[in-house]
Formats: structure tokens, C-alpha cells, sequence
């Protein structure tokens, strides 16, 4: 039997700039709108709030049907949803309305309809989307310090070039614990490394309720925490190097702040 429900597994998405860079994600419901949800940074520059894309930005995502090896992939003219974006004043999210979602009582099911300019390019047979419902999160206060979590994303940097041991295009897992809380900023502070490409990854809480696990969305990925080494000259009498590295923990933007945004 799998840990973790295989939905769950189909929650990260990746988010590919026409400029190169990437990052991760996840969809989300709420009032019959679609939402894509990422770390702030992955989409505008954090000095100016300019975009990081020229015209277009992709989605890969995969199906809940884990049959299905092929990813859907969704192409989205920036101009196109530029007047959807909604940034955290303070915390490193960003939401963007992409479509709206229809309930179909002939099916018994709902369905995402993207918004004019987003254009799906490649959808396997019985591929469908997966997206969070806004009522499924664990806030802030709720989160308990020592409970496991997992990091879903797409730690794209990660590996040797002409080796690949990983395929960049598919989700990764990473597995934890909930460290800390900074209450001044906040935020929550997770022991498990995160590397570039996992910003904007989503983050469930495990809780054994009834003797049974349940996986809540508790925030997304905002950036690693770096151990600080400086070598200091005793002949300049001064600093002279300075080397960052991953110390393993990573900080988690609070899901409160989605719902703040919605």
C-alpha cells in the first residue's frame, strides 16, 4: 500500500520560463476559479517586480492516474494573465488565476476550463489536471513542530550533467520535519534541504488522526537557510572570504498567506 495517496503525488507542477528559469508549483480551487500558486520570486524580480518571463511561460504537470507516464503541458501567453496576478505584500507568494472550474452533474464531476490565451499542447488520453480545494490547508497555528512533512517539487539543479540520475522533468519527494516556527516573520522552518527549482513547492503536514496519516498542504518553499562561514586575514585585519552552503534547513511560507491572496 502507498503512504501517501497517489493524488498527492500528482499535486507538484513545474514552471518553466521562455527565459530559463523554473521553479515549482501546484494548482488550487476556490469559489470556481483556478488558480496556479508559486514562490513570488519564481515569477518577478524581487528589486523591481518586473516578470522573469518575455511572453510565455509553461506547465508540466502529471495525471492522478499513475499509469499515465506521459506529462499534460500547458502553454500560457503572459499577457494573457497578467491582470490575474496577486502578490503577498510581505510573504514569497504569488497567485495567478489561469481558468475557472464547472461542476457537471451528468458525471458527477468538476472540470477546468483555462482562461483565453492559455493553451494546452500536449494532454495523454484520460489525462486530467489534480488541484487543491482552498479548504484543505492546515494554517499556521495549526502546524506542530516535530511532525513529518514531504516537499513536493522539481529540484531541477540538482545532479550531474551527462550522467542523468534523475529525470528533471518529473517530481521529486523530500522528506522531513517541521524544525520551528519564526513567529516574527511568520514562517516555518522545515529540516530538509531544498535546491533550486524546488521554490514554490508545495509542503504536506503528516497527522495521524484515527491511527491513519492525513497530508495537509501547510505552505510552499521560499528559500534555503545557508551556513555562513567567513575566513578572516589577521595580517589585513579583515574578512576575505566568504563561503555559503546548504545547511539543510529550508524555510516554508505559511499556507495562510494563499488564502490572504484569495
Amino acid at each position: 500500500m502507498r503512504y501517501i495517496p497517489e493524488n498527492n503525488l500528482a499535486y507538484p507542477i513545474l514552471i518553466k520560463m521562455d527565459t530559463g528559469g523554473c521553479g515549482s508549483g501546484f494548482f488550487l480551487s476556490s469559489k470556481e476559479s483556478l488558480y496556479l500558486v508559486t514562490a513570488k520570486h519564481v515569477f518577478l524580480n524581487q528589486k523591481d517586480n518586473s516578470f522573469l518571463c518575455n511572453k510565455e511561460f509553461t506547465i508540466t504537470a502529471y495525471s492522478s492516474d499513475l499509469s499515465i507516464k506521459e506529462p499534460m503541458q500547458v502553454l500560457i501567453q503572459l499577457d494573457s494573465i497578467k491582470e490575474t496576478i496577486k502578490k503577498h505584500n510581505t510573504h514569497d507568494v504569488v497567485i495567478i488565476k489561469i481558468g475557472n472550474i464547472k461542476y457537471d452533474k451528468a458525471t458527477n464531476s468538476s472540470k477546468a476550463f483555462f482562461l483565453d490565451g492559455i493553451k494546452v499542447t500536449k494532454c495523454p488520453d484520460g489525462a486530467s489536471i489534480v488541484w487543491i480545494v482552498d479548504n484543505m490547508f492546515k494554517k499556521y497555528e495549526d502546524v506542530f513542530i516535530s511532525n513529518e512533512i514531504f516537499i513536493l517539487g522539481y529540484p531541477v539543479s540538482i545532479g550531474q550533467k551527462g550522467y542523468e540520475q534523475i529525470d528533471i522533468n518529473k517530481p521529486l519527494l523530500r522528506k522531513g520535519i517541521v524544525s520551528g516556527k519564526n513567529e516574527n516573520k511568520r514562517t516555518i522552518i522545515l529540516d530538509s534541504p531544498v535546491y533550486f527549482g524546488n521554490s514554490g513547492g508545495l509542503v504536506l503536514e503528516v497527522s495521524i488522526v484515527n491511527g491513519s496519516p492525513q497530508f495537509l498542504p501547510i505552505g510552499i518553499v521560499s528559500e534555503y537557510v545557508p551556513f555562513v562561514e567567513e575566513l578572516y586575514s589577521l595580517q589585513h585585519k579583515e574578512i576575505i572570504s566568504i563561503n555559503r552552503t546548504n545547511s539543510g534547513y529550508s524555510i516554508a511560507v505559511p499556507i495562510d498567506t494563499i488564502l490572504d491572496l484569495i
